[in-house]
Formats: structure tokens, C-alpha cells, sequence
């Protein structure tokens, strides 16, 4: 999600399938990246993540567009309450999507990054969906802004992929014992992701909130959150948990695990084009609370990290609106589709195919587009190697 979004915002479930590129076929002869389906059935969808099996697909539909309203009567950015959802698709072998329900768990406000849980704990069996849920800004029916923590119940929220039933939820609020225990408020939760353990981590964007009565104007700070393993069950229960851990980090959007490495992968996302930033953090000093000089710095807004069998990060760049390629030694190329721009990229995962290439999956917001649930999400398939 772009933190630009609540700073200065310049910017049917009838299913349609789109097939481009490479007409849905194998790309196995194809050297260089295409879009290989392009699926438009979504509401701004932000995040996506595979099911543990990788045969499904499951995606966040945040909700946003320009609906709030400011003092002079002006529209203003936010995401629309209860109107979101995630979807749930089917992946081929082939990496073929097909979609089986657009709003499989509805009703969502404000959802962000979704991850999948690689770890059973004592009660939520290892598959189970995380997402996060309550960014800040967000409008009623009347398209006025939620003024109160209490009706935005910011929270990660836990579902069964199979059934889509809610399992829990660890609440973001701020006088919950996760915003307690790392002594930061929680305003805008973004993307998130375990790593091999079972630990989860959380972007936290930050910012300066000005909306929630109850809060008053508070500046918080942007980092990433560590959630043992251990500590999900007590604070889903509302208890206090040890162990938990805050890096500070400006304007942190994605976070992925690199388990080559033993690497969190970090974004940062500023309201400002001038330059943003790729840290590739170490499992130890995250918990020593080192913060490492950024691997690489781009020219633009950087939302959704992957790497690729070759070793290869690609990122995308919502201001160029282009995804990227930068290789270990941090040389960054833009990977080009022809003349095809991508209108707001967002978060993006990868999967892995048995015949050695992969498909990355790219949401694609388009905030100016004036329908809802038409929205598109990208299937990219990368050559064997890439």
C-alpha cells in the first residue's frame, strides 16, 4: 500500500479472464518474462499468497479509492469499511489461474499484506491465512472518515483457507498488548511474512495520524514488528507475550523472508519519488536490532518484493509503474512487457515450477478506475534460470 496514499494523494463477481503474452501456453521456449493471463475480477487488490501446497492463490482486495471527503468538500483517498475482501483462486500446475470465489472471506476493512503459516501452533494449523487488517484511513457509507480505533479494529486476522472461516485475530489497537509490548502505535499495518520457524514479521508504514479522536495527533515510528512463534496463541487471546521485537526503519511497505539467507527482505515506501530502498536484514541482527545500509536505493516507490530461482529480486515501482529487476551485485534493470505500464503494482509473490521456471503474481491497483471488483491481477511467467 503507498504511503503517499494519506500524505499528498496526486495520484459482478462476473469473472473475466484475460489471456495474453504467451495465450495461456507453457512458456517453456520463452527466454524473457511475459504476462502470461491477466485475471480482472478484483477491488483494488493489494497482497496475494500461495497456500502451503501452492495450489491456491488467495488475494486482498483493500477497498481503496477516492471516496473520504475533506473540510472544503474535496474527495480524499481512503479504503472503503466492510467493502473488501479476499479472494480465493486455483493454480494449475502450469500456473494457470482460475477463480473459485471473489469475496471468500467478505466484508474485509482495510486489508493489506496476507502471508500463510508455515508452522502449526497449539491451535491454528500450519496453512492458515494472516492478514493484515484496520489501516487508518478509512470511510463509512456516508464517506466519512472512521474516526475511532474501537470501529476500525485494527488487527492481524487468522482464516481457514479451506473454508474461510475466521480463526482469530491479534489485535493492533493501541492499548492492546502487541502495541504495549513494543511501545509504538500501530497505524498503518502493510505487508507481512513468516519466516521457516514460524515467526511473523509486520511493515509497519507509520506516519502522523490526525483522523482518530482518540488518539489525538501522534507520529509513530515505521519499523518492522517480530512476533515469535510462541506469542501468536497469548496475544490472540489478548495476553501478554514475550519475546516480541521492534526494528526501526523509515517507511517500511513489504517485508519478505529469504530462507538462501536466513534474510528479511524490507521496503521502504515514502511519499517522497526521489528515492527508496531495499534492506536485506539478517535473522540476527533483526533480533540484535541492527539496521544494515540499504542493499540498493531506486528512484521511485517500491511496493512488493520476490526473489526468483536465480537469485534475482524483483520489486515493484508504483511510481514508474513498472516492476524491476536487481541482481546480487544491485544493478537494477526494468523488466519490460512491450509498452505495458502497470497502473498502481503492488505487493507480489512467486511460485516455483516443476519445470524449473515460475510465475510471479502481480496485483495491479488502477485507483483511477471508476468500476470496482474489475481490477487486475497478473500472472507473469519468468523463463527457467531467470
Amino acid at each position: 500500500m503507498k504511503r503517499l496514499l494519506y500524505k499528498t494523494l496526486p495520484l459482478a463477481l462476473a469473472v473475466t479472464l484475460q489471456f495474453t503474452g504467451c495465450d495461456n501456453k507453457r512458456a517453456t521456449s520463452v527466454n524473457t518474462p511475459v504476462i502470461s493471463q491477466t485475471v480482472s475480477a478484483f477491488y483494488r487488490p493489494e497482497s496475494c499468497t500461495f497456500s502451503l501446497d501452492g495450489k491456491f492463490l488467495f488475494v486482498t482486495n483493500c477497498a481503496a479509492g477516492f471516496y473520504g471527503v475533506d473540510s472544503k468538500g474535496n474527495k480524499q483517498f481512503s479504503l472503503a469499511q466492510g467493502k473488501g475482501a479476499v479472494s480465493k483462486l486455483s493454480v494449475a500446475e502450469d500456473g494457470t489461474l482460475t477463480m473459485i470465489e471473489p469475496k471468500f472471506f467478505p466484508n474485509t476493512s482495510g486489508a493489506l499484506g496476507i502471508t500463510v503459516l508455515p508452522v502449526a501452533t497449539g491451535k491454528f494449523p500450519a496453512g492458515s491465512l494472516f492478514f493484515n487488517s484496520g489501516f487508518f484511513m478509512q470511510t463509512d457509507a456516508d464517506d466519512k472518515y472512521i474516526d475511532n480505533q474501537k470501529e476500525l479494529d485494527p488487527a492481524i486476522v487468522i482464516i481457514d483457507p479451506d473454508s474461510g472461516k475466521l480463526l482469530g485475530k491479534i489485535s493492533l489497537a493501541m492499548d492492546g498488548e502487541l502495541c504495549k509490548s513494543i511501545n509504538n502505535p500501530v497505524f498503518i499495518p502493510n505487508g507481512l511474512c513468516f519466516d521457516h520457524e514460524g515467526n511473523l514479521y509486520i511493515g509497519e508504514t507509520g506516519g502522523t495520524n490526525e483522523l482518530i479522536k482518540d488518539a489525538g495527533k501522534i507520529t509513530n515510528k515505521s519499523g518492522v514488528i517480530k512476533i515469535p512463534h510462541n506469542a501468536i496463541e497469548p496475544l490472540c487471546s489478548g495476553k501478554a507475550a514475550i519475546g516480541l521485537k521492534f526494528l526501526e526503519a523509515p517507511a517500511i511497505n513489504e517485508v519478505a523472508f529469504d530462507k538462501e539467507t536466513d534474510t528479511i527482505m524490507m521496503l521502504t515506501f515514502s511519499g517522497s519519488e526521489a528515492g527508496n530502498s531495499l534492506y536485506k536484514v539478517t535473522r540476527s541482527e533483526f533480533d540484535q536490532g541492527i539496521l544494515p545500509e540499504p542493499f540498493v536505493t531506486v528512484k521511485g516507490q517500491l511496493d512488493g518484493v520476490v526473489i526468483t530461482p536465480g537469485r534475482n529480486i524483483l520489486v515493484t515501482d508504483v511510481a514508474n509503474q513498472r516492476l524491476l529487476k536487481i541482481d546480487q551485485s544491485g544493478q537494477v534493470k526494468t523488466v519490460a512487457f512491450g509498452d505495458k505500464k502497470f497502473n498502481g503494482p503492488s505487493d507480489i509473490k512467486i511460485k516455483y515450477l516443476e519445470d524449473g521456471s515460475s510465475i510471479v503474481i502481480l496485483p495491479e491497483q488502477e485507483l483511477d478506475a471508476s468500476k470496482t471488483w474489475t481490477q487486475n491481477v497478473h500472472v507473469i511467467k519468468l523463463p527457467v534460470g531467470y
